[in-house]
């Protein structure tokens, strides 16, 4: 938090994060395979 703060180097964390999250769900989804039964609809 103190990084976010003190304004340094805001965008890297955001970056860093958002590929780790992105680099992760690929793993996972991976490794679980395709999510089956899920139903829904969503309408606006």
């Amino acid at each position: 938090m103190a990084r976010v703060n003190d304004d340094r180097h805001w965008t890297s964390d955001v970056l860093t994060g958002g590929l780790l999250g992105h680099l992760s769900g690929k793993w996972v989804s991976r490794k679980l395979g395709p999510v089956r039964g899920v139903v829904g609809k969503i309408e606006f």
